[in-house]
């Protein structure tokens, strides 16, 4: 019990070190404007997953923490590793996730070497493989490459800034078009998940 203890402890110190390196660069940006509220602090809640779509698997997920426990539509949900996806439907006891990959769950996300933003969604190898996604709507002229970072972008006002969602695996080109896709590779694998994180207010 007392390494099952450290374990959730130290996961909700790697979640806080992840906001602190967040707050660190929002601090330096908001030294040069006013009148800004403070970003709220997060507060993780671990909870199990104990059950899943046997036709959409990769879609979503049902956790054992519910409307009692204070879980609310569109919390934020996370592994160590990265974001994972967003509170779906709230029960007394239960709440289903829906994963990053679900057409239920597209996110605005920032390429850290660029600064260019873009919207998650499945594609179509995200069957085969849950931790494959496309990024929409990049710039035609987009200077992404392969290996670049991916962190939320804070549109939206659902999921923090500076959130982990992964790498890019491949930009193609958009000759002609106003906009390019990406093939991304999620930080986090849905399929191997046991236990994640719900941010709370």
């Amino acid at each position: 019990q007392e390494l099952q203890d450290l374990k959730q402890t130290n996961q909700a110190l790697h979640l806080r070190l992840a906001q602190n390196q967040n707050l660190i660069q929002e601090n330096e940006n908001l030294r040069k404007q006013l009148k800004l509220l403070p970003k709220r602090e997060w507060n993780p809640r671990l909870t199990r997953i104990v059950g899943r779509d046997p036709a959409n698997w990769w879609h979503s997920a049902l956790i054992d923490l519910g409307s009692t426990d204070g879980i609310k539509i569109d919390m934020p949900v996370l592994a160590t590793e990265g974001l994972v996806g967003r509170v779906q439907e709230v029960h007394p006891h239960r709440s289903r996730v829906a994963l990053l990959g679900d057409p239920a769950c597209r996110i605005s996300v920032t390429v850290k070497a660029t600064g260019e933003t873009g919207v998650l969604n499945a594609g179509g190898g995200t069957v085969f493989d849950p931790a494959m996604v496309d990024l929409l709507f990049l710039p035609a002229s987009t200077e992404a490459r392969p290996g670049d970072a991916l962190f939320t972008s804070g549109l939206g006002e659902i999921f923090p800034r500076g959130i982990l969602v992964g790498k890019l695996l491949a930009v193609e080109p958009a000759i002609g078009a106003l906009t390019a896709t990406a093939q991304v590779k999620l930080s986090v694998n849905p399929s191997k998940l046991n236990e994640v994180w719900v941010l709370t207010q």
